[in-house]
């Protein structure tokens, strides 16, 4: 399998389990509102059915659970003849150990190799800088898609880097046809961001960088 960002500890088992029959997720632990939702989202594309309740063994895929004796964002699976478990010391932990499920569901089909994995991440600041203000501003379609692959890799914090292209309300004339981000706009980027357990970080340049400012 080909595990993005490679787990710190993977350790490979000698059996496989068989994902026929198996159709639901079961949570063993009161989770947020927000992990909640999340959890969900991964239910509902993995054709996954979401429960709180005690299915017979054999119908569970995939068991959440809580694990505080372990570091902040880590998490452990194990996948053995009886499903695949996670459990994580919190809400970041449990959401990135889904995104290195959903990678090792997509790849092995009804077959899944038995395997164990411990993972913390290498950097507790994972961030990505996208310009927006040379050539063309990402629609909001795209933007929504580079969050959401972002999550999956696990980074934690996404900056804009913004010359222009926000729209100032008292300042038109700085931004007149620069396709420009509006406020409304980037409430629902930092929504989407917060959804995944990622930071919007405000990145607004000046000096040598304000042109379009400094001309007026």
């Amino acid at each position: 399998m080909h595990l993005y960002p490679p787990p710190r500890n993977y350790r490979q088992g000698n059996g496989s389990l068989s994902r026929v029959g198996r159709s639901y997720l079961r949570m063993a632990d009161p989770v947020s509102p927000l992990l909640g939702d999340a959890i969900a989202r991964f239910a509902t594309r993995n054709g996954l059915t979401l429960t709180w309740g005690q299915p017979a063994p054999a119908a569970v895929l995939v068991t959440v659970g809580r694990d505080r004796g372990t570091t902040a964002e880590s998490c452990h699976i194990k996948c053995n003849g009886d499903g695949i478990t996670l459990t994580a010391a919190d809400d970041r932990g449990t959401f990135y150990g889904l995104g290195t499920v959903e990678q090792i569901l997509a790849q092995t089909g009804n077959a899944i190799p038995w395997f164990e994995i411990r993972d913390t991440p290498d950097f507790a600041t994972r961030g990505v800088v996208l310009d927006i203000s040379r050539c063309k501003v990402p629609t909001m379609e795209t933007l929504f898609d580079l969050i959401e692959a972002l999550a999956r890799l696990k980074y934690n914090q996404l900056q804009l880097y913004t010359e222009h292209t926000f729209a100032f309300v008292n300042h038109r004339t700085v931004w007149a046809d620069a396709s420009p981000l509006t406020a409304a706009e980037i409430r629902k980027i930092e929504s989407w961001c917060r959804e995944r357990f990622i930071d919007l970080v405000p990145n607004l340049n000046s000096f040598g960088h304000f042109e379009r400012w400094l001309r007026h």
